[in-house]
């Protein structure tokens, strides 16, 4: 039976940080401006460096800008192989493709109109390095994400040098996150906290609310007291009111209801059925039959959903067609499972290509 454990005090009698919301809406209203830092953490953190003290911005985004945008057919430079807009990097002043690699120079003009109207639209954590590095007169600023540290050695570089003091301010995306221990940091900011909760994935709330609890908890673990400031377009979401409050409780009990209505794990056991194929029509022909076989064995103790485009429908060049099945019973799910692989597959002992059984998925996307 499950138990739970709980820590409620620092190690060392440390406090826990306090913890700051900036609502963007209201920035945006006061400033007429669409500035990924608002005026406060700007504040903080030249406060924070005025003090001898370092700093973690995260941003959960890399490149530059999130995509290239044209102005007048409204179509976003997308990578060839998937179904997603490619990212914009200034370093080499190229698009990439953050699921299949795929690179290509910035286009002068829009590839479906030929317009010259190119607008960037978002922001990664290169832009945000680049602006810190601006408004902080002599910071110096160090990023870590994918691309910063593309080895084991890049990456002990960079904690190493900021674990020495050897940067004022570092910026990055959930690498920031995990488990760090940096004693001069007081300051954490938190960029688009809510950018993630908006992912069609049942978790979403759950990983934003990890997410935000591990960075705060970067803050303040030396002698120094610790500050958090966390900015977001929707700061009343239940996710972010629990973690700023740092209470667990009060969010597992909200989402534990919430998964129980619907019938998501961990309330019932779950599978995905991932089907890949170059051909759109014959990834959903395949699919079907494995949802018809599988709701033939379940009979009416197992939930089947699909077929249906994943939300990442295409990547490297494949659609991906989905198969959600669901059961109260792990049991019942694990029979009607290999009855209908079995049905469709026949008696192969190794899974073809282009299927992939992903049970008690992490994500959905």
């Amino acid at each position: 039976m499950a138990e739970l454990l709980e820590l409620p005090e620092r190690v060392g009698e440390g406090r826990m940080p306090e913890i700051e919301i900036v609502d963007m809406r209201q920035e945006f209203r006061e400033t007429k401006q669409d500035d990924p830092l608002s005026r406060r953490l700007t504040g903080e953190l030249a406060l924070a460096l005025e003090r001898g003290e370092q700093a973690i911005v995260l941003l959960n985004r890399r490149g530059y800008t999130r995509a290239l945008v044209c102005r007048e057919c409204g179509e976003a430079v997308s990578c060839g192989q998937c179904s997603v807009p490619m990212t914009y990097h200034k370093v080499g002043d190229v698009l990439r493709c953050h699921y299949c690699a795929a690179a290509r120079p910035r286009p002068p003009h829009c590839p479906d109109c030929r317009s010259a109207h190119l607008a960037d639209l978002g922001t990664g954590t290169q832009r945000i390095e680049e602006m810190l590095a601006s408004r902080l007169d002599g910071a110096r600023v160090l990023r870590l994400d994918r691309d910063a540290a593309r080895s084991p050695l890049r990456l002990a570089e960079t904690l190493g040098s900021f674990a020495r003091g050897e940067a004022d301010v570092l910026v990055g995306t959930q690498m920031v996150a995990k488990g760090h221990h940096f004693p001069r940091v007081t300051l954490v900011g938190v960029l688009a906290a809510d950018a993630g909760l908006w992912l069609p994935d049942f978790r979403a709330a759950e990983r934003t609310f990890a997410l935000l609890t591990q960075v705060a908890g970067r803050a303040g673990r030396g002698e120094r007291p610790g500050r958090v400031v966390v900015q977001a377009f929707k700061p009343d979401h239940p996710a972010i009111a629990a973690a700023l409050a740092h209470d667990y409780r009060a969010f597992a009990e909200r989402e534990w209801r919430a998964r129980r209505a619907l019938h998501y794990p961990p309330d019932a056991a779950m599978a995905v059925l991932l089907v890949r194929d170059e051909e759109q029509p014959r990834a959903f022909e395949r699919a079907g039959l494995l949802r018809a076989a599988i709701h033939e064995a379940g009979e009416q103790h197992v939930a089947v959903l699909g077929p249906a485009l994943a939300p990442l429908a295409r990547l490297r060049g494949a659609w991906r067609v989905q198969v959600i099945v669901r059961a109260r019973k792990r049991r019942r799910l694990s029979l009607a499972l290999s009855a209908g692989l079995r049905s469709v597959l026949g008696d192969a002992r190794v899974m073809p290509r282009w299927l992939a059984v992903d049970v008690d998925p992490q994500q959905l996307l």
